[in-house]
Order: structure tokens, then C-alpha cells, then sequence
């Protein structure tokens, strides 16, 4: 067995909730009436948390911005022939404003520059940035069609990004890495069944939850795994 940093495992076990980077905020989802998941946030020091969006759309995949002073999140498209919609709110509440069209939640660089997704440019899937203040897209891979792209992450040098790759029918589940910069992607991790994922606090690989090696089929048991950035020493965890 061998561990892994405990803030890394954080991030890679789905959950209701996450910390903000000041660690003094937490956000979090709730489904409330009509099935609308509304975005919470509070200060742990002073209280409960504080809902900050009252629309009564879906409000999924809430990322906090670096500096903790907002949080984007992801709405889903009224029907499959459109894109779905990245939106930017302060964490006291307030307006939304809207970053980009896009297939599924994004991510913040650490640097609070720009925001990793995916869209579809024409009839092609690409992974994107686009500033933080929605302007400025500019494509960082073109990816192949036929799969579902889920959870862009900038590594902890904003040099490259990890994400999940699914099949649309069936279990097979893919971590890879592609350049910030341009070039090919990288798998480093496959199953199949995977529940998110993180960069270890230095870049130098992840930690992910699959359910390799579990005797259930269904409902599966996950494990904490952890894998290097170049798809070698790919091993079980545990939290040390």
C-alpha cells in the first residue's frame, strides 16, 4: 500500500461538497423543487451556507475560482441538439454571467487566467480555454468524436490537462493528458469505472477512485488508486 497526499484525495472522491482554495468557504449542490440543483456556499467560520443561485434551471459541476471571490458552474441544454452553458457567480450570490456554451463543467488555471472545456466547434469535440472573463477561446486539442468528455483539469503548473474520456454505451473509462500547449494526449489510467480524479500538489500524477478489482459488479466497490503522470506506477492508495 502506498499513500497519497490527503488534498489530492480530497479532490478525487465525488461528493456533495468542496472546500474553496482559502479553505474558509465550502460549496456545495442541493436539488431542491422542480429538480433544479441550486449552488450553496457558506463561510465555515460564521454560519450556514448561503444559496447563490435562485433560477430554476440546473446548476451542476460548481469549480471554485482561485481566489475563492466566485465559482463557475455548468447548466445542461433544454434538448441534445444544443450546448449547455459555463456561467461565473460571486460567492455572496448575485448575477450569473455567462463564460461560454460548452458539453460539460470546466476548470479554473491556477492562475485564474482561463477556464478548460469542452465544446463542440461545428461538428467536432474540442477541449478549450476561453479567459476568465469569456473572452478569448482558443482550442487546445481537437479530440475524436464518439466519446463523452468529462472533467478538464489544469495540473498544478497550468501546463497541461487531465480528463475522463467515456464511451457512450458500456464501461470503458479513460484518464489522459494533453498539453496546454498543443500535441497528443497521453493515456495514464483505464477501467471500467472511474468517480473522479485529481493532480497530486506537485504534477507529478494523479489519484483516482475505480472500481478495478472489485468482486461487485453492481453496485461496485471503489478504491483510491494513484498513477504517474506518464502512465507508469499505477497502484492502490491509501490516505496517509
Amino acid at each position: 500500500m502506498h499513500a497519497a497526499p490527503r488534498a489530492a484525495v480530497d479532490q478525487a472522491l465525488p461528493a456533495a461538497g468542496s472546500f474553496a482554495p482559502a479553505a474558509e468557504h465550502r460549496r456545495g449542490g442541493d436539488r431542491t423543487g422542480g429538480g433544479a440543483g441550486r449552488t450553496r456556499g457558506g463561510a465555515c467560520r460564521s454560519g450556514g451556507p448561503i444559496q447563490i443561485t435562485h433560477d430554476d434551471a440546473d446548476h451542476e459541476q460548481a469549480r471554485w475560482s482561485p481566489d475563492s471571490s466566485s465559482l463557475i458552474y455548468f447548466s445542461p441544454p433544454e434538448t441534445s441538439a444544443e450546448q449547455g452553458t459555463i456561467w461565473q457567480i460571486s460567492a455572496l450570490g448575485g448575477t450569473s454571467r455567462r463564460v461560454a456554451e460548452a458539453l460539460t463543467g470546466g476548470d479554473w488555471s491556477h492562475d485564474g487566467r482561463r477556464i478548460a472545456f469542452f465544446h463542440a466547434a461545428g461538428r467536432q469535440i474540442e477541449l478549450a480555454a476561453v479567459g476568465g472573463d469569456g473572452t478569448g477561446i482558443t482550442r487546445l486539442k481537437e479530440l475524436p468524436n464518439g466519446f463523452l468528455y468529462f472533467r478538464p483539469r489544469w495540473s498544478p503548473d497550468d501546463n497541461s490537462v487531465a480528463f475522463e474520456r467515456r464511451v457512450f454505451l458500456g464501461f470503458d473509462r479513460r484518464i489522459l493528458i494533453v498539453s496546454a500547449h498543443g500535441g497528443e494526449t497521453r493515456e495514464v489510467a483505464h477501467g471500467r469505472d472511474m468517480r473522479g480524479f485529481a493532480w497530486f500538489p506537485d504534477g507529478s500524477g494523479l489519484v483516482y477512485s475505480s472500481a478495478l478489482g472489485s468482486s461487485v459488479l453492481y453496485p461496485p466497490i471503489f478504491n483510491l488508486r494513484q498513477v504517474g503522470r506518464n502512465g507508469t506506477g499505477d497502484r492502490q492508495t491509501h490516505v496517509r
